[in-house]
C-alpha cells in the first residue's frame, strides 16, 4: 500500500509541506482518495496545537469534497504513526490552555469519526495515548 500511495503522490495536488498534517487528493485511477499525512517526525508526530489545527482544517475541507470516498489517514514518517500529547508544549501550558487544548483534541477527534466517507488509519508503528484515540477516531 505504501509504494502505491507514494506512486501516486507523486501526481498528485498536494497541500503546503510546512503544514503538520498534509491532505493529498489522489487523481487519476484513484479520484476520490484523500490522504491525511502527519508529518512532523522531530517530535514523533506529537499531537501539538498546530497539528490539531492542521488536522481541522483537513477535516473541514474533506467534509466539503463532493469528491471525496474515503480518508486514508497515516504517518508520513515510515516506522511510526503518532507518540501522543507534545508534552513539551503541554508542560507551558497553563490549566486553562491544556482544558482548552484537550476540549479541542476531543473536538477534532470527533470530527474525524462524523466525516461523512469512511477512514482508514494505516497504523505504521507506535500509536501512543492520543495517537490511539486518533487511530480509532
Amino acid at each position: 500500500l505504501n509504494k502505491m500511495i507514494s506512486k501516486v503522490i507523486r501526481r498528485a495536488f498536494s497541500s503546503s509541506a510546512e503544514k503538520q498534517v498534509l491532505l493529498t487528493r489522489l487523481q487519476d485511477e484513484y479520484k476520490g482518495v484523500s490522504l491525511f499525512e502527519i508529518n512532523k517526525p522531530d517530535t514523533k508526530n506529537a499531537l501539538s496545537k498546530q497539528l490539531i489545527s492542521d488536522l481541522n482544517e483537513a477535516v473541514n475541507t474533506t467534509k466539503a469534497d463532493d469528491d471525496c470516498r474515503v480518508v486514508i489517514l497515516r504517518s508520513k514518517t515510515p516506522g511510526l504513526f503518532c507518540a501522543g500529547a507534545d508534552l513539551k508544549e503541554r508542560i507551558n501550558m497553563t490549566k486553562n490552555e491544556t482544558e482548552r487544548f484537550v476540549i479541542t483534541l476531543r473536538e477534532t477527534f470527533n470530527a474525524v469519526y462524523h466525516l461523512p466517507v469512511p477512514v482508514i488509519a494505516c497504523v505504521d508503528g507506535p500509536a501512543l495515548g492520543g495517537g490511539l484515540e486518533l487511530a480509532l477516531s
